[in-house]
């Protein structure tokens, strides 16, 4: 079974933003936006807290280690 598809990817895709301008909106490069979509990085609960103001995703989603999931 495959992981779910990050918020990021499903977000660049319905701004239709490449993975540099997801990058420079939230003040990081192109490779780490990649190695957050893959899951080799993840993103701590400063930057989900930053992140969710500047994309509208929920912390819950792109930090559910700290925040827990949010139930859909």
């Amino acid at each position: 079974m495959e992981p779910p598809e990050h918020p990021f990817k499903a977000y660049r895709a319905a701004k239709s933003l490449s993975q540099e301008e997801l990058g420079a909106l939230l003040g990081v490069s192109r490779g780490m936006i990649s190695l957050i979509e893959i899951g080799a990085r993840p993103i701590n609960a400063k930057k989900a807290r930053d992140w969710e103001v500047l994309t509208g995703i929920p912390k819950e989603r792109l930090c559910p280690e700290v925040f827990g999931e949010q139930a859909a």
